[in-house]
């Protein structure tokens, strides 16, 4: 009976980590849909959103080298997908925040590429992967809390989706308990309760500035009615998601 049970809830910690993982797929979607109709980055840390694609891109490293089940860590690899396309967004619609250096874009595609093909084939070696992992932990945390500041110091969200915040959360807590329950280790655990802690932060912000930010809409003379009303909608979908 005893076994049987313990089987129940493995199956079942495996059930919400493979529904985590198809999730994923979409988890970033409204943030990039945000900025493509929008054409603006405006509030958007783009060290914030740069740190989270390479945290993505170690936690693929550190659970492909590691030889964890790949449940645990699959996510990470459509979310680093979608966070370097909202760097690329970023990049590619700078004009509306202070102008990036040209040479910065092509060391962080270099960069990143590089790492991603490296540590796939072997080349880096494990005690660096695992070590850059348990750094990005707190890295990607700080990075979001950086995001936070900015907010905080604006008086808004701009362009950051609450709806992506809402999903990241929810997947953040699903992570905790199934590392828990499949003991996937203490950084990994960490790792999933600081993103948790972060991505509650920039959420609540969200949902507080959510008034002030449609009224800076509306008060700047050069946004139309028709952009006014497709903020507002846009706003409305990310809260009834």
């Amino acid at each position: 009976m005893s076994v049987v049970g313990r089987g129940s809830r493995a199956d079942g910690g495996r059930v919400l980590s493979l529904a985590v993982m198809a999730s994923a797929l979409l988890f970033r979607f409204p943030q990039v849909w945000k900025v493509w109709r929008s054409k603006r980055v405006v509030g958007l840390n783009t060290l914030s959103f740069e740190v989270e694609a390479y945290g993505s891109l170690l936690c693929v490293l550190n659970g492909y080298r590691r030889g964890l089940p790949v449940e645990l860590w699959g996510e990470h690899i459509s979310n680093g997908s979608q966070s370097a396309l909202l760097v690329a967004m970023i990049y590619l619609y700078h004009a509306s925040v202070p102008p990036l250096a040209t040479w910065r874009k092509w060391c962080q595609a270099v960069c990143f590429l590089s790492t991603c093909v490296l540590g796939m084939r072997g080349v880096l070696p494990s005690r660096l992967i695992f070590l850059l992992y348990d750094l990005q932990n707190a890295a990607v945390a700080l990075s979001r809390l950086g995001q936070a500041r900015t907010n905080y110091k604006r008086g808004g969200t701009g362009q950051l989706s609450l709806t992506t915040r809402a999903a990241m959360l929810c997947g953040n807590c699903v992570r905790i308990y199934t590392t828990v329950r499949n003991k996937a280790g203490v950084s990994i655990l960490f790792g999933h309760g600081s993103s948790a802690f972060a991505n509650g932060v920039l959420f609540a912000q969200c949902v507080w500035y959510y008034r002030d930010d449609l009224e800076n809409v509306h008060s700047a003379g050069a946004v139309t009615p028709m952009v006014a009303s497709r903020f507002r909608s846009g706003h409305r979908a990310d809260s009834d998601t």
